[in-house]
């Protein structure tokens, strides 16, 4: 009786194994992969097998752009181009979140080879698009206790080699609070499989509405599961699949997105009414801290922030925010920084208007300027002003990778009502010595959306001259070389640089040249407002509507 038990035992183990590695994504090219292919869907299919393209995620549906921006595909970059492998999502400029196993074979943080790759800001995981914003994975972080025969505290983190570059099409995703309990409604979404056997890969990014169940459920599948996993969807249509590994689970909490699941594994199949086993996010929140803490230069992990909560009068009332109006939450959300400059205009990026999908009329209804508070999230702060055009530099160019003239200003449909609270930054006179400069860049920290509402200020100077010309031997006078003295970045778009005097705060610089110098303490550029003079007078003389798109 004791042997077949034990056999028993044994036999249910193996099928455990078998059953978690068939379904968990383990890291492989799709069986029809043939290069970066923008395509919505791949039509081979093996013999004998019946294709749904509107399944896996199953009973999915083909997500639209900008609806997903925190999602990432995982991708091993080869001599044919990429393959996508599982997903992820980003919490921090540097940081993404996955599913342990989809990297179980590595020896270490650093020991990999250079070929892993996250694309970001599609939803087509092979097209290359303005959009599309493709890094090199610079650490892998497993969690030390994951196991790969339970999947128990299947989850990682990946240190990209630099910072995602916030805009529409890629924004981070909230954790959820400590102890959070997840129950109820929520959504799964990946690039998973779209055949029975599991061997075509979907390209075109889907979404499905799927309940937590209870683990007893999970339970009657999978042996082992516990506080540290969640058991979704039993007894329901939609099932997630191979590929959709490391991809979320998200839920609204305090009415916002958070990643409270990441796609661990399943049943062989994927087929409806067998439930999927997701880790439970909340029980990894000082995983995740003390990972990104230890692994994220000091200067970096505790900015100096201005609330805007407790301000009666702001320290800095010419800032301003672009705001865009999201339809699926029914809010305006900051999409850029941008600084008064006249009591109808402002100035900003001309990339924070990139890649717009309306008419020029409808897609100025979605804008507004908010000024006059710091807390750019609270609805009933501060002021929104319409936009009535936006002018950007004509030479400004969407693939222009330097980011050249990226500079705009925008024309408010009535002017501003100034007070102490809100005010116009000076221009520098023509004779401003920009080889004496000490200022300070500020914006919105872009960390995370739940914190928008604090300010991050970088104090500058001139960089020091032999590495400005090392760094950027094509720099021209439409740029400033500065580094920061307070080891805080900003890499906000948009942000001013300003320079106080006693007659008021000069703008001298913009924010709108990005470099990954400013991470790693070294010097990067500004634009240099002097030199954009004439570009804004014509702006504020010309009485035609121009729209530069």
């Amino acid at each position: 009786m004791a042997t077949l038990k034990s056999s028993l035992v044994f036999i249910q183990l193996i099928v455990f194994y078998f059953t978690v590695i068939s379904c968990i994504g383990i890291p492989r090219k799709p069986t029809n992969y043939s290069g970066i292919d923008s395509s919505e869907e791949s039509t081979t299919t093996r013999p004998g097998v019946d294709v749904d393209v509107e399944e896996r995620i199953l009973h999915g549906t083909i997500a639209k752009p900008k609806s997903y921006p925190y999602m990432v595909s995982l991708q091993e970059k080869d001599e044919d181009g990429s393959a996508k492998f599982c997903g992820g999502v980003i919490i921090r400029p540097r940081w993404i979140l996955t599913a342990a196993h989809c990297y179980e074979d590595i020896e270490g943080p650093e020991n990999f080879p250079n070929d892993y790759r996250v694309k970001a800001g599609v939803i087509k995981a092979y097209a290359n698009t303005p959009t599309a914003q493709f890094i090199r994975v610079k650490k892998i972080i497993l969690h030390p206790r994951y196991d790969t025969n339970t999947a128990e505290n299947d989850i990682a983190l990946l240190f990209l080699d630099r910072s995602l570059k916030y805009n529409h099409y890629v924004r981070p995703i909230a954790l959820p609070p400590k102890n959070y309990n997840a129950k109820g409604d929520g959504t799964i979404i990946g690039w998973g499989a779209i055949d029975h056997a599991e061997e075509i890969s979907s390209k075109v990014l889907r979404f499905a509405p799927l309940k937590v169940s209870e683990r007893r459920h999970c339970r009657k599948y999978f042996e082992t599961i516990t506080k540290n996993q969640l058991c979704l969807g039993y007894k329901a249509k939609e099932n997630a699949c191979a590929g959709d590994s490391g991809g979320p689970y998200v839920q609204k909490i305090n009415g916002k997105p958070a990643v409270v699941g990441v796609t661990s594994f399943g049943t062989v199949g994927c087929h409806e009414n067998d439930p999927i086993v997701y880790t439970n996010v909340a029980s990894y929140l000082k995983f995740i801290k003390d990972t990104i803490d230890a692994n994220t230069p000091k200067y970096l992990i505790k900015p100096k922030t201005i609330s805007g909560r407790n301000a009666k009068t702001l320290k800095h009332p010419y800032l301003a925010a672009i705001m865009e109006f999201n339809d699926e939450d029914n809010i305006y959300e900051k999409t850029c920084t941008a600084v008064i400059i006249e009591s109808q205009f402002v100035l900003t990026t001309a990339d924070c208007f990139d890649n717009r999908e309306k008419s020029e009329k409808d897609y100025l209804k979605t804008l507004r300027v908010k000024v006059g508070s710091l807390d750019v999230d609270s609805s009933d702060k501060g002021e929104l002003y319409e936009v009535q055009n936006i002018r950007k530099h004509p030479n400004y160019y969407i693939s222009d990778s330097s980011m050249k003239d990226n500079i705009a200003v925008l024309k408010l449909k009535k002017p501003l009502k100034l007070s102490e609270n809100v005010a116009k930054a000076l221009f520098p006179p023509s004779y401003f010595d920009l080889k004496s400069i000490q200022g300070e860049i500020i914006g919105w920290d872009i960390n995370n959306l739940t914190q928008s509402h604090n300010l991050v200020i970088s104090n500058v100077r001139n960089g020091n001259a032999t590495a400005c010309k090392q760094l950027y031997p094509d720099a021209s006078d439409s740029e400033i070389c500065v580094e920061c003295t307070n080891n805080v970045c900003n890499q906000e778009a948009g942000s001013p640089l300003i320079f106080k005097t006693k007659n008021g705060n000069f703008v001298i610089g913009l924010n709108s040249i990005f470099s990954k110098n400013c991470e790693n303490n070294q010097p990067f550029l500004v634009a240099n407002i002097l030199h954009y003079n004439k570009f804004i007078d014509d702006v504020f003389n010309d009485t035609i509507q121009r729209y530069y798109y």
